[in-house]
């Protein structure tokens, strides 16, 4: 089953690895494995997907951002990604627009998905599509509109991706003075 996992409790930092897990199978109208599908039989593709769901589902795709996840190809109709040291990077530049007030992050309730792209017409089926990165608002049932139709499917739960930290050493002196604590930033 499809698993995002943070790094830490209910959280990762920008950076830091975590577990994204899925796998996408092909299949054929009698819902079996179709197992030839590879090499190049496999025309589908599969792209990461992100979002931040805290903005109004903003329409800023943040899936380019997810690396460490492999070079996962199409075998016997499965393809599967399957890493704990995926990663979310940070912006190269700031992303924040006016239309875009949170593009570089932190964020509350990402989200992350696959979307497969295939040119002979198929469409993911189970589970069912719920995430549309590109637009904002809420994705409208597939077949409702091409342009806010969904058009990938979450994995996991929302997840909060977080800059940094700052990291209060130990200090010790007389309770008479100010006590001066070093403090680290990472």
């Amino acid at each position: 089953s499809p698993n995002l996992t943070p790094a830490c409790s209910g959280m990762t930092y920008m950076g830091q690895a975590f577990t994204f897990e899925a796998t996408i199978e092909a299949r054929n109208s009698a819902d079996a494995l179709t197992v030839n599908y590879e090499n190049d039989y496999a025309v589908a593709t599969v792209s990461v997907v992100a979002e931040d769901q805290s903005m109004a589902n903003q329409g800023n795709d943040l899936g380019s951002r997810i690396g460490g996840l492999g070079s996962p190809v199409w075998s016997n109709g499965s393809y599967a990604i399957a890493t704990t040291s995926a990663v979310f990077s940070r912006p190269a530049t700031p992303l924040a627009t006016p239309l875009v007030p949170n593009g570089g992050g932190p964020f509350d309730l990402l989200v992350s998905g696959v979307r497969v792209s295939d040119p002979d017409g198929a469409i993911v089926s189970s589970p069912v599509m719920d995430l549309r990165a590109t637009t904002s608002g809420i994705c409208t049932a597939p077949g409702t509109n091409a342009a806010t139709d969904c058009d990938a499917t979450q994995i996991g739960s929302t997840m909060k991706m977080r800059f940094g930290r700052l990291v209060l050493n130990n200090a010790y002196g007389s309770n008479l003075l100010d006590l001066l604590i070093p403090v680290r930033a990472e």
